[in-house]
């Protein structure tokens, strides 16, 4: 059980008010930004602090994803303006907005997350079954196979529904049709497939698993992807987009990098709107998810979450 906040305690022991607490931090934050002889750890332990007033004061509350969606995850709010003012000013670095989210996983020790998988073991073990939408070749038949035994080991029983065309495939998942559809993200001549992932965003489909076939001229990547399913905790990789700047775009990195997680893949491509960019990030994950999910909810919160899965 992590300690009791020190910094939203009076001399008397009586509890002072988060705002109050937040104006303390900042002016602590800025003597170690003017002085020369105070070490980063001092700064360090200062972020840290206000994960603790942010989480016992309920500035700050997760809440899970339930209903007809991705679950098995949950998202991070602020909820006062004070709150927010303080956490962008004490936490402009990557650095900074990594260590902060990791002591606020730390410190929700009640989190809904622990109680959504706590009975993890004792799941109905009652055979549920899906529909995968697909089209009818080698290569795709053979990446159904693969997802048909990964999803078995969770208590599903996989059938196909097939489909003359991949956007055919695509739009059966989006509407509902089928559980989820099977279409190749990635090879080994091409690289990443940008329209398909542009079909995937366009049905608000998510990827739960990827399996690599081998073709005759390389290997494909397929994706298993759905609108509703429950993200596992082995999950090796975490997708997700962003509308942003370089410079954010090298925090990110830099986040990324401080929560002990390496990035796979980065690319950048207009906006058709709005005339900025759209980043994309892929990010094997090491340990689990949730400090990245809270870094993206807290500080730019129109990220678009591509996918949370593991490679079979």
């Amino acid at each position: 059980m992590p300690a009791e906040p020190t910094t939203n305690r009076g001399s008397n022991g009586n509890m002072i008010p988060p705002n109050d607490a937040y104006q303390i931090l900042l002016r602590e934050a800025e003597d170690v930004t003017h002085s020369r002889t105070r070490a980063d750890i001092v700064k360090r332990g200062l972020v840290r602090e206000l994960a603790r007033v942010l989480v016992s004061s309920g500035d700050i509350t997760t809440e899970p994803v339930m209903g007809d969606c991705v679950r098995g995850i949950e998202h991070v709010s602020v909820r006062s303006e004070e709150a927010m003012a303080c956490i962008k000013e004490m936490c402009k670095s990557g650095a900074d907005r990594a260590a902060l989210c990791c002591d606020i996983e730390e410190f929700c020790t009640q989190s809904l997350y622990r109680k959504l998988h706590s009975g993890a073991g004792n799941r109905s073990t009652e055979t549920k079954s899906v529909l995968a939408a697909c089209v009818e070749n080698a290569y795709a038949d053979a990446a159904a196979v693969s997802f048909s035994s990964y999803l078995a080991r969770y208590g599903y029983k996989m059938s196909l529904v097939r489909c003359e065309t991949l956007t055919a495939a695509a739009d059966a998942a989006s509407d509902g049709d089928a559980d989820f559809c099977i279409i190749p993200i990635n090879n080994s001549s091409d690289g990443r497939l940008h329209n398909f992932y542009r079909m995937l965003d366009e049905g608000d489909l998510k990827i739960a698993a990827v399996a690599d076939v081998s073709t005759g001229e390389g290997t494909t990547r397929y994706a298993l992807a759905g609108r509703s399913f429950d993200v596992v905790r082995t999950a090796t990789v975490f997708e997700f987009s962003v509308f942003t700047d370089a410079m954010n775009a090298a925090e990110i990195l830099h986040s990324i990098s401080a929560l002990g997680h390496t990035t796979l893949y980065v690319s950048a491509f207009p906006a058709r709107m709005s005339g900025g960019l759209i980043y994309n990030f892929t990010v094997g994950l090491s340990g689990g998810f949730r400090p990245l999910l809270f870094m993206l909810d807290i500080f730019y919160p129109c990220f678009s979450l591509i996918g949370i899965y593991g490679i079979i």
